[in-house]
């Protein structure tokens, strides 16, 4: 290497193709990257759906175990339903951001 003319060396002369072909490499990310994002805003999306249902459930567990057609299980049993469901709403926010700062990462726009 030392004593070799820039001519000589193999990665001088793709030096100037060297941006687009790093741009290039980096379309597959980018289109991974904005892919793993519309997954997460559609599993969010279901989360949120699941936790609404879960807390109707629990709405309709309490007034029938007020009009005395169902035990305190069945309320206790809804109430954990609906808290896994909200549990599962943050879980789905945080991957969406994760999946978001992963792009910005991969753009070079996050240190």
């Amino acid at each position: 290497m030392w004593g070799k003319s820039a001519s000589a060396m193999p990665y001088w002369p793709r030096r100037a193709r060297s941006t687009t072909a790093f741009c290039d490499k980096r379309a597959p990310i980018f289109r991974v990257g904005v892919e793993e994002i519309r997954r997460a805003d559609e599993a969010m999306r279901s989360s949120n759906a699941a936790a609404e249902l879960a807390h109707q459930a629990l709405d309709l567990a309490n007034l029938a175990y007020h009009a005395g057609a169902t035990t305190n299980i069945e309320v206790i049993d809804a109430e954990r339903r609906a808290r896994d469901a909200d549990s599962a709403v943050v879980i789905a926010e945080d991957n969406v951001r994760q999946a978001r700062l992963d792009l910005l990462v991969a753009a070079g726009q996050f240190p």
